[in-house]
């Protein structure tokens, strides 16, 4: 099953990245503060990715990435790397299909 996973990385911010359901990442988001900022990253994602505005594009590297823009403008998400554009339209194929269903996997969580 798809999921979205929220860490905290070694600069102190909180990111989210959504998982396919074999493992492989579809996007990710830029960094929040706050871990409840990122949760609403997610929650904004799981919304707009049905109806929210995809942009295809070659990067400097000559690989292919999309981004995922709400209806305000607002960058939601980034893909990784694709090696042709048909690729990268088929992740957002994906991001449509697995971020409305996606569970929620808090990383920052741990045991004491």
């Amino acid at each position: 099953m798809s999921k979205f996973t929220i860490f905290e990385a070694r600069n102190g911010q909180y990111y989210w990245r959504l998982k396919a359901s074999n493992g492989e990442t579809l996007c990710h988001s830029e960094g929040y503060t706050a871990k409840q900022s990122a949760q609403r990253g997610i929650e904004s994602c799981k919304l707009n990715a049905l109806t929210g505005k995809y942009t295809v594009f070659q990067g400097n590297d000559s690989q292919f990435y999309w981004n995922l823009k709400a209806a305000n403008g607002e960058t939601l998400c980034h893909s990784e790397g694709y090696t042709t554009k048909q690729s990268a339209e088929y992740g957002v194929d994906a991001c449509k299909r697995n971020a409305p269903i996606a569970r929620i996997v808090d990383e920052t969580l741990t045991d004491a």
